[in-house]
């Protein structure tokens, strides 16, 4: 089972710890090598694009330099007068050019060619098409006696082009593009031969002029031209050869018949051995001594072989095959003779000491012959020597002193030998070596307790220690290595390094969780410190391993929850000064680890790099996380929940952990918002489930200490850092509000602390928002405010007003400070160039808000406490009136008047309808007519300021309108009378006088004095209409509400304010809903027996009269409004009530003598049915009539119509009921009616010929 166990701990081993850590090694290894091929490519890539411009620059300046000593030869020869001087300067302009090309690309231009001796010149090589203007051409060549006697007056004949041109154009033209790679090199040109082309073979004329001859002298100095050449190196840089390649069919050849073949029969020998020395135990051939005496010589004797055959050079494979097979034989033989014979000289003791002898000498010849093989037999060896030599006694000392020395050697094998890849199975030998002595001694030898637990923590600490050290000293001399030049190395030794500190990390996981292990932190989490420290030293030396250090810490992480989980409860850590030990556990990671950053950040900055990744940002970040989990953990102990201080502490330490980590990497910059949201999150819960009114001034407390960290830290941010944090600063105080609601809540009953801190709060808020111009925060602290003060009034009993005075205070104290704030946001943002729309608008919106939320929330107390007397609340609400008044005079922020009247009105309102009393009315009415005069009195008080402003004197005209509403029911149910008509006519004498200042003192140039004109016309208006429905009743309300919108018809005439218009048409448009869509108008009053003198006649005629008033009065452009024609429809409207009047008036002369109310009906009685008729035809004639009197077609139409539905009831209804005679008569009045209407068409229908439709009202 051990065996088992042993097996299954190797595979969980490997899966768990080799495989991540290999995979990593791989691709960081893989990556490293792409990236480095690519800088060498990009870099050699940019060295030939740089050349080949440089070369081309030159050949430019060259190719003009050419041109412009040709031009100035061609000219000297032309105006020359002899060939001497002119050969003389020609042969100094060739050579200075020569020079010249020479110095500049000596490398590029192919090897010159020497003149021929012939005296001749070669013909040129154009490389390009001139672009200067051609010589004249050479007169006739001289005779061939001119050579000896030239003539001085002898025609100068034009010289071909220099040599040199087309030198530079075949330069030119084998550069046109830029060469990746250089091509392989030309053979020279062999001296004396000719390098042009075929096609331009030399031409030698028969009888040169002497001109040429001379000059053919000077080209014999001058290197002649070559033919374009392809683009070769230097001579000077030769091109190392390739090795052939080796084909896959040789390959795999010589590894068979070398390497395999060499194994086999090594293999097959070792089986040989052990086959026959069974054969001889079996058979009993030979002696047990004799036995493993041949087996020491076979074994030794394998060695020797293989040192003289591998010393020969000439089968090296076979030399080391039998030395590892020698070496595999003297470790089997030595455990024969000591665990199988059981030798009496073979003791544990003797046994290791040989095979620790066979290691080194294994280690030996793996050096000195340098086979791999023989290597890591000899480590496989010393890792199965303790194995195989156990005594079964525990000795830690001894045990891991051997493993360490054999480390040490296989690690100086394989730096010595640059077979790195033997550190990581030293590691994995080591790892399972220790995990199989914890497996079976760590119980038994009670190392859980005491000073003993330091033993398997040194035995895991150490290895890894050593590991780490070794694969440092390796960093140092690779950073030498690479400063020469060299690519990084390998990442065998740091991975084994890596694989003890995981075994480590693993361990100490396993100490945490074991049953038997005692609580031990400081020595757990010591342990724990030191593993991530070597981790960071690792990733430190290497940058490819820097995500190991994030591993190390979440494995960290996972040992502080496995502890909390075993041990904070069991230990007490939830009482008393323990858990600042638990603190400190969580913080003291957070805190090792910021600062690491911190000095790393260091040396960034110093070394002027940027910071090379997240992994040590993500490790610190990675303890705060876990830090803040424990946190939310703390939330189940009551013991720490009711110590908000201690547990406070630690939730704002780590938030500013959270802070330097954010402030050292500014890429993590949201950080510190997810740690605000998660300590808010956590307030949240405590204060809910947790708080109580005892640690309610503490909980306060610690609410405006996290507000002003978080609300500094943006502060301190936006000044020092340019990249945005990503919240305003505005927002950071918002939450505190929340927070403070919370328990508002949920108590019962609020400490008063509550509302200095919340008043605090708000300040801040306000302060912040001024500073920021931005109003959305002071609009939502503005909301978030006066919902807790409403949760306060809720929970205040409806019968007790004890608590009254505090719920108006604190209503107070925050309405003045946040209408004040309005008032000051308003005047900033609409001042403000910067400002955006959204802003403007909630500036606009936050004036109104902030005073009607006050009043607001005094509804809702009226609404819910019984309050009878309401001086209390009315002397607040004052209180706000005068502030508002002022306060918005002095900010000149005018729109708070008309906010204050409308909370004053729903105020009045609201506690008339809850709480008034016949028994007490004086002291209501006494404030009604107060607050009204308030408002009517004040725009002109301050008219000098007010009077080009609308909103006051608007404000004036609601309050005084609602107050007689509020005021007329206060008469109405105390003092009832027959003159109640009294009450609007005095309500009017304030309005009309307000009426009259407007008129006398405003000025006509004044904005606002249109819209003044509009409110208090209409206001008195109003009140004069209201007399008759209050005076009378009924239909006299009607009446009143016709006779009101035809005035304010009449008043937009002089004053024309849209507002007049539209209210007039709305009053207009009930009137005749009530008087033509009710159904109970008939009812209003009991019918008399008096046919025509009754109260319809004057009800229908009086509104038709409104009607026709006021279409009257709206003529063009007047009658127009959202493109309606108002003339047209109250005339129709008029017209429909007169129409209306007539049926009504036939119905109540043909109802039954004493019934009370009106009764239509349309059969069943012949006079009335023909009444009907005739009524409905006389009114069409008329209809008629007036339209072509007024030569208004729509009205004409109106008649036909109505014509032609009296034709259609008097055919389909009347005569199908009545006698003959009747039925005569009947026709003979319809015949008239209808030839009377045809006369009248005949008559003025040519008058009104292509008449237009009047659509537009006009007279």
């Amino acid at each position: 089972m051990e065996v088992l166990g042993l097996f299954l701990l190797l595979l969980i081993f490997v899966l768990v710890v080799v495989v991540p850590i290999a995979a990593i090694i791989i691709a960081r290894g893989a990556r490293d090598r792409a990236d480095a091929a690519e800088q060498r490519l990009a870099s050699l890539q940019k060295l030939v694009n740089d050349r080949h411009g440089d070369m081309m620059t030159k050949f430019m300046l060259l190719e003009r330099r050419v041109t412009s000593t040709e031009r100035e030869l061609a000219t000297e020869h032309m105006a020359s007068s002899s060939a001497a001087p002119v050969v003389a300067r020609t042969e100094t302009k060739v050579e200075t050019v020569s020079e010249r090309l020479e110095e500049t690309s000596p490398a590029v231009l192919p090897v010159p060619v020497p003149a021929p001796a012939s005296g001749t010149l070669l013909p040129p090589v154009v490389a390009e098409k001139e672009t200067e203007e051609p010589a004249e051409p050479a007169p006739a060549p001289a005779p061939a006696t001119a050579l000896a006697t030239p003539v001085s007056t002898a025609p100068v004949a034009q010289p071909p082009p220099l040599p040199l041109r087309a030198a530079l154009a075949a330069a030119k033209e084998s550069t046109k593009e830029p060469v990746p790679a250089p091509a392989p090199a030309t053979d020279a040109v062999p001296k004396g031969a000719s390098a042009t082309p075929a096609s331009a073979a030399p031409f030698v004329p028969k009888t040169p002029p002497p001109l040429v001859a001379a000059t053919a002298a000077v080209a014999a100095k001058t290197p002649a031209t070559s033919a374009p050449a392809s683009t070769s190196p230097p001579a000077s840089t030769p091109v190392p050869a390739k090795a052939a390649p080796t084909s896959g069919a040789s390959a795999l050849e010589q590894f068979m018949g070398v390497k395999l073949f060499a194994w086999v029969g090594g293999l097959a020998l070792f089986l040989g051995i052990v086959f026959f020395i069974k054969l001889s135990l079996e058979k009993g051939w030979i002696s047990e001594e004799l036995r493993v005496g041949i087996g020491f010589v076979t074994g030794l004797a394998l060695v020797g072989s293989g040192w003289w055959i591998n010393s020969r050079k000439l089968y090296t494979v076979l030399g080391q095959t039998l030395c590892a097979t020698g070496v595999v034989a003297l470790y089997g033989v030595t455990y024969a003779a000591h665990g199988y014979y059981h030798f009496a000289a073979f003791t544990p003791m003797v046994s290791f000491g040989i095979m620790s002898a066979i290691t080194i000498g294994a280690f030996l010849l793996a050096v000195r012959m340098e086979a791999q093989v023989v290597a890591i037999l000899g480590m496989l060896g010393g890792f199965l020597t303790p194995i195989l030599c156990s005594t079964g006694q525990d000795n830690p000392f001894g045990l891991f002193s051997y493993i360490a020395l054999l480390d040490i050697g296989v690690l100086a094998v394989a730096m010595r030998m640059g077979w790195m890849h033997l550190a990581p199975l030293a590691a994995a030998g080591t790892a399972l070596m220790q995990m199989a002595w914890v497996l079976k001694f760590y119980e038994s030898g009670d190392y859980a307790f005491g000073s003993r637990l330091w033993i398997p923590v040194s035995v895991f600490i150490g290895f890894a220690a050593l590991f780490t050290a070794v694969s440092w000293w390796q960093s140092q001399s690779q950073s030498r290595d690479r400063r020469k030049g060299d690519a990084p190395g390998n990442l065998y030794l740091p991975g084994a390094a890596l694989m003890l500190c995981a075994s480590a990390m693993l361990a100490a996981m396993a100490f945490a969780a074991f049953p038997m292990n005692p609580d031990r932190p400081a020595m757990l989490f010591t342990y724990a410190l030191a593993v991530n420290a070597l981790v960071m030293v690792l990733a430190w030396r290497d940058d490819r391993l820097e995500v190991t250090t994030l591993l190390a810490a979440a494995c960290t992480v996972c040992l502080q929850l496995l502890w909390s989980g075993r041990f904070f409860s069991a230990g007490d850590y939830d009482e008393g000064a323990k858990t600042w030990a638990a603190i400190a556990i969580y913080l003291g990671f957070a805190i090792i680890s910021t600062g690491v950053l911190w000095w790393q950040s260091r040396q960034w900055k110093k070394a002027s790099v940027e910071a090379p990744g997240y992994v040590l940002t993500a490790a610190a970040l990675v303890f705060c996380a876990s830090a803040l989990v424990a946190a939310f953990g703390f939330l189940a102990y009551g013991s720490v929940t009711s110590r908000p201080f201690t547990l406070y502490t630690f939730l704002l330490l780590i938030g500013v952990l959270v802070m330097a980590v954010s402030w050292i990497d500014v890429r993590v910059r949201v950080a510190p918002l997810l740690a605000a949201l998660a300590s808010f999150l956590h307030l949240i819960i405590w204060t809910s489930t947790r708080l109580t009114n005892e640690m309610l001034p503490s909980a306060l407390v610690v609410f405006l200490i996290f507000g002003a960290l978080y609300t500094a830290f943006v502060a301190v941010w936006q000044k020092h850092k340019t990249e945005p944090l990503g919240v305003p600063i505005g927002w950071v105080p918002v939450p505190l509000l929340v927070l403070i609601m919370t328990p508002v809540i949920n108590m019962a009953e609020v400490h008063f602390m509550v509302w200095p801190v919340l008043l605090i709060v708000n300040l801040g808020i306000v302060g912040l928002a001024v500073l920021s111009r931005k109003p959305v925060t002071v609009v939502l602290s503005l909301i978030l405010t006066m919902v807790t003060v409403g949760v306060l009034l809720a929970k205040m009993p409806s019968t007790d007003l004890s608590r009254m005075p505090l719920f108006l205070s604190v209503l107070g104290v925050f309405a003045l400070v946040f209408s004040a704030a309005g008032c000051v946001m308003t005047n900033l943002i609409l001042r403000s160039q910067d400002a955006d729309e959204t802003d403007r608008s909630l500036a606009k919106f936050l004036p109104i808000g902030a005073a009607g939320m006050p009043f607001l929330l005094l509804v809702m107390a009226v609404l819910h406490l019984h309050v009878p007397n309401p001086s209390l609340v009315f002397g607040m609400a004052l209180l706000l009136c005068v502030f508002m008044l002022g306060f918005g005079l002095y900010m000149r922020v005018t729109v708070l008047p008309l906010a204050a009247a409308i909370g004053v009105l729903l105020l009045e309102f609201a506690w008339h309808g809850r709480a008034f009393s016949t028994e007490f009315p004086v002291v209501p009415l006494l404030w009604y007519l107060g607050f009204g005069a308030l408002f009517m009195v004040y725009p002109h008080l301050f008219r000098q300021k007010l009077q080009e402003h609308v909103a006051p004197w608007v404000a004036g005209a609601v309050a005084w309108a609602g107050t007689f509403l509020v005021v007329y029911r206060v008469v109405e149910r105390t003092w009832p009378n027959e003159v109640m008509g009294l009450l609007p006519l005095a309500f009017a004498v304030p309005a009309g006088a307000a009426l009259h200042t407007v008129i006398k003192l405003h000025r006509a140039e004044n904005p606002a004095r249109l819209s003044q004109l509009a409110w208090f016309g209409g206001l008195t208006l109003l009140f004069i209409t209201l007399i008759f429905p209050i005076q009378f009743e009924k239909q006299w309300i009607t009446l009143g509400w016709a006779f009101e919108g035809a005035a304010l018809c009449w008043l937009y005439r002089r004053v024309p304010h849209p507002g007049l218009r539209a209210t007039g048409t709305a009053l207009l448009l009930v009137a005749f809903a009530r008087l033509a869509l009710n159904q109970w108008v008939l009812t209003y009053q009991v019918r008399s027996e008096t046919m025509l003198l009754n109260w319809q006649l004057y009800t229908y005629s009086l509104a038709a009269a409104a009607f026709f008033l006021a279409a009257w009065w709206l003529n063009p452009p007047r009658h127009l409004m959202m493109g309606s024609n108002l003339r047209a429809l109250f005339a129709a409207l008029g017209t429909i009530l007169l129409f209306l009047l007539v049926n009504i008036e036939i119905a109540d002369a043909f109802t039954t003598p004493g019934a009370p109310y009106i009764v239509w009906e349309f059969s069943g009685n012949f006079a009335r049915d023909m009444t009907y008729s005739i009524a409905w035809g006389l009114f069409a004639l008329g209809l008629m009539v007036a339209g072509f009197a007024m030569r208004n077609a729509p009205t004409r139409y109106a008649g036909i119509g109505l014509l032609a539905i009296t034709l259609l009831k008097l055919f389909f209804h009347d005569l199908a009921r009545i006698e003959s005679i009747y039925r005569i008569g009947a026709l003979i009045a319809v015949a008239l009616i209808a030839l009377a209407a045809s006369f009248l068409y005949q008559r003025f229908l040519n008058m009104n010929k292509e008449e237009p439709a009047r659509s537009d009202g006009e007279q």
